[in-house]
């Protein structure tokens, strides 16, 4: 097949989100297709092995100039595509603009479904909700299918093809190696971005209560807090991976709730597994079951505090004991979490969608 994989933001090297393109566009090259991932603010298409350096865009200033941007830069992006003339589309679900449906008219779209957007705006601004609320159905209408990382988030009372793939994540082809220095043990939790829904106001009240431990946030804004816990600025992901590997557990978030949300597969868990990192979560993950050993799940609106604590000092002295938990999660990640593990499915999805059987995944 031949895919046009589009990013709403500016693609750049070593972010988060921007590694996740990357590595979805190379692994649907690795397994046969064409692949351009553009880049909608500049309307580029983005080379895998040189995605390009951080800019900084000075955001609009009213709800109407978010719009008329967005519509500038799906003009553009339909020029692009026009000379690709790509089967098939992939987007993360946007703000409805005209040039946005328009384009949705003509190539076959699939939306990634990673969010409620309605429901996030609603805390932010009435008319922005309002706007989504009345606009999205016109673009979900036009769809080819829906790709959502939770089934919780997958649309209601539109009769179009959808599926369950949650995040993925590079896993490394052995072992990664433990390199657990001596003193206390280090407690993880990496922040893409500050959220209430992290519960990092969760987690200084934990370490407050495990002095033995060391909390290290990474990405978090400093502020006032136990002495054990430790503000880290963020990283790329080479040194990340080497603060994972000196690292004993990991966090990830904590108060999902907050988001209005009991399920969720951020990319922070799938990395910390990935690199053999156990786990205590709070939310449904889809691929964790309740009874898995490296991944704890505790539910802190409603069973507090207490809970937390027992959650973080037990999965503490099980890494203790048995060392090879770590093995344990990294082969989790390699055989259930992996990028060419979830893209197969993907793919054979957009194959599906568009009738396009002789692209069919070995």
């Amino acid at each position: 097949m031949r895919l046009a994989l589009i990013s709403h933001h500016r693609i750049v090297e070593g972010e988060g989100v921007s590694a996740k393109l990357i590595r979805t566009a190379g692994c649907w090259r690795r397994l046969g297709h064409e692949v351009a991932l553009l880049e909608l603010p500049t309307g580029r298409i983005v080379e895998l092995e040189h995605p390009g350096v951080a800019t900084v865009e000075a955001p609009p200033r009213t709800r109407l100039g978010w719009i008329v941007r967005h519509q500038r830069w799906f003009s553009n992006a339909t020029s692009v595509l026009r000379d690709l003339r790509p089967d098939a589309a992939f987007i993360r679900q946007g703000p409805w603009c005209p040039a946005f449906e328009g384009l949705l008219g003509r190539i076959p779209t699939i939306f990634e479904i990673n969010s409620d957007p309605a429901r996030e705006l609603a805390r932010r601004s009435r008319t922005a909700a309002a706007y989504w609320r009345w606009t999205w159905p016109r673009l979900a209408a036009r769809a080819a299918g829906f790709n959502a990382v939770t089934s919780e988030l997958l649309p209601r009372g539109v009769e179009i093809p959808s599926m369950v793939v949650a995040n993925s994540v590079e896993v490394p082809a052995t072992p990664p190696t433990r390199e657990i220095p001596d003193g206390p043990p280090v407690v993880v939790m990496p922040i893409g971005s500050p959220s209430a829904w992290h519960g990092v106001d969760r987690v200084l009240r934990i370490a407050q209560q495990v002095p033995e431990a060391i909390f290290r946030l990474i990405g978090a804004p400093a502020e006032t807090a136990p002495a054990n816990v430790e503000f880290v600025p963020r990283m790329g992901e080479a040194a990340l991976r080497d603060e994972l590997s000196r690292c004993r557990i990991g966090l990830a978030s904590l108060a999902m709730e907050r988001a209005g949300l009991r399920e969720a597969c951020p990319l922070k868990s799938r990395t910390m597994i990935a690199a053999g990192l156990p786990i205590v979560y709070g939310y449904e993950d889809p691929d964790l079951a309740a009874d898995t050993r490296f991944a704890i799940r505790i539910d802190f609106a409603r069973d507090g505090l207490d809970a937390a604590v027992e959650a973080v000092r037990s999965l503490l002295e099980t890494t203790r004991r048995d060392p090879g938990i770590h093995d344990e999660a990294w082969r989790f990640a390699r055989d259930r979490l992996g990028v060419g593990v979830k893209e197969h499915r993907r793919l054979q999805f957009i194959a599906d969608l568009i009738g396009d059987g002789g692209s069919r995944v070995p």
